[in-house]
């Protein structure tokens, strides 16, 4: 089993339009509009799946590659990779 690590999307807020496709698209409702543009404020919620770079417009948000670990919470290889 493998434990997922990600930073969330990044916005570049001057390319940002407001005009909430992004919102509209993350399927797990992680996304919401301020006067900044969107805030992606629970990493729980965001699974990197690409959805609202995808469906920018203006290309303002930009998603970084996943990173996958051995399971953070698997004590019994005390965090190592099994090889």
């Amino acid at each position: 089993m493998l434990c997922r690590s990600w930073a969330l999307p990044s916005v570049i807020k001057g390319l940002c339009t407001h005009c909430g496709l992004c919102v509209e698209v993350c399927p797990n409702h992680g996304i919401h509009l301020d006067d900044d543009g969107p805030v992606f404020d629970e990493r729980e919620l965001c699974d990197a799946c690409g959805s609202c770079e995808d469906v920018c417009p203006t290309g303002a948000i930009v998603t970084v590659f996943e990173i996958a670990r051995p399971d953070c919470n698997d004590t019994s290889t005390g965090g190592q990779d099994e090889r």
